[in-house]
């Protein structure tokens, strides 16, 4: 099974497990908690990545399946945002691409503080 399929198949687990409190902890869209609005979900054109974002904060969790490096989850990250970015027009996709690969830039450069290495089994 690839790397991809099981990052989206621990992911749906979680969300259909946990409860709403422990999901709204774990995943908080693009931005840090307690920033405020420093990095937006929603970019040019209605482009949201708030779901790419989700899936990489459950990833950086403790949640996360263990075999998922945290470059693993960078790329997932990257992948799910230009997958959507897809099917936006090619006007959007000019003014959000480069914002894509500045998000992902930031999480390589910034996101390691953020990794949980301890993995919980659940």
């Amino acid at each position: 099974m690839s790397k991809s399929l099981i990052i989206l198949e621990k992911y749906l687990q979680f969300c259909a497990t946990f409860p709403p409190e422990t999901l709204k902890k774990t995943m908080n869209g693009a931005g840090p908690s307690g920033k405020g609005n420093l990095v937006k979900d929603t970019l040019f054109y209605k482009f949201n990545v708030t779901e790419a974002a989700n899936v990489h904060d459950f990833l950086y969790s403790k949640y996360g399946p263990k075999e998922i490096l945290r470059k693993d989850a960078d790329d997932m990250f990257l992948k799910m945002m230009l997958s959507k970015l897809k099917s936006h027009s090619v006007f959007s996709q000019f003014l959000n691409k480069p914002l894509v690969y500045a998000y992902y830039t930031s999480v390589r450069l910034f996101g390691g503080s953020f990794w949980t290495k301890e993995k919980i089994d659940w």
